[in-house]
Parts: C-alpha cells; structure tokens; sequence
C-alpha cells in the first residue's frame, strides 16, 4: 500500500508539470492558440482535480482497512476480542433494528418538511430535513425556528421526536448493544487478560 501511495505521488507531481508546461508556453500568443491552451490547461486542472480527489478518498478508506485489520489483531487476544464478538453477535439484531429505527426517523423527517418546510430553512426538502433529525438527536435545534410555523405543532413534533426517537430508539439500540456485550464478556471471562 506504500507503493501505491508512492505511485499516486509521481503521477501527481506528473500532472502538476504538464500544466506548469502549458501554461509556461505561452510567450507569443495568437488568439487562437491561447483559447486552445487556456482550453487545455483547464481540462488538465479538472483531470488533476479529480485525481486529488480519487487519492483523498482512497487515504480514507485506507484508514478503514486499517481499522478492520485491527479488529482481526483483537480476535487474537481474547478479552480485547469481547468488542468485535459483540459487534459480530449484534449484527444481525442491529441490522432488523436499523430497518425500524430508519423508518421512523423518515416518517418524523417527512412529517418535519410537510409541517415546517416552508417557514424552516433546514426543512425545506426531505435530505435537509433527514439532516436536521439526525442532529436533534444529539440535541441540536433551534426553538425559534421551529415555532415559526406554529407552537402547538413544533411542541408536538419536537415531543414526539425526542420521546420516540431520541429517548425510545436510541436506548433500545444501546440495550440490544450491552445483552450483547454481557455475553460475549460472560464467554470471555476466564480468559487471560493482556497484563
């Protein structure tokens, strides 16, 4: 992997030239000559754009496969294999949860943009209003904003999304998460520790 990242160093520093040499170029210009310089001193920015981009996300998952070869390191001592025997244990759990918990984070995100989309910047289409949920979660949202297209309603909402969601969903997933993590902790606990 050090060879590819190697290698997507060169290729960059390659295309970084080849502009550097189109551009350069251009002492005495013609009109024409200059359109199709400037023309394709932009199409090599884009292809060097998006190339820098493709490295960004590839460094990213990169991280991520590192992480997953971390997990395959903690099933090698097995106290410190109880979080990946959970995560294993719970998938399937967490997967049907996810279903349920999904659809009723959508139905309070389409309720949101039909009673507030007009007056609530942050309700205005379905994605912004998924996006807004999701930080009310972590309970982040503005009062005044949602009382503009009503009190009784945004009360009503917020109440319901706080007690459903918030309260209700997120403690079931962390209940589901910790009987699965007594178990695997209860299979784990003769086990040698690593000090």
């Amino acid at each position: 992997c050090s060879l590819c990242l190697v290698c997507i160093f060169v290729i960059g520093a390659k295309m970084s030239s080849s502009v550097d040499e189109t551009i350069g170029g251009l002492s005495e210009v013609h009109h024409e000559d200059f359109k199709e310089a400037v023309t394709s001193a932009v199409e090599q920015l884009e292809t060097t754009t998006f190339f820098v981009y493709m490295c960004r996300v590839a460094a990213a998952l990169y991280t991520l496969v590192i992480a997953a070869q971390l997990f395959k390191v903690f099933d090698g001592q097995p106290r410190l294999a109880i979080v990946t025997r959970t995560l294993s244990h719970a998938a399937k759990d967490l997967v049907h949860f996810l279903i349920v918990c999904l659809s009723v984070a959508m139905s309070f995100a389409i309720a949101g943009v039909v009673l507030f989309g007009r007056e609530v910047s942050s309700f205005v289409t379905f994605p912004r209003a998924c996006l807004t949920c999701f930080r009310m979660l972590f309970y982040q949202f503005y009062w005044d904003e949602l009382s503009l297209a009503g009190r009784y309603q945004a009360s009503a909402w917020l109440t319901l999304f706080i007690i459903i969601v918030a309260l209700g969903m997120l403690n079931m997933l962390i209940a589901q998460v910790i009987e699965h993590y007594e178990l695997s902790k209860h299979a784990a606990s003769s086990d040698e520790t690593v000090w």
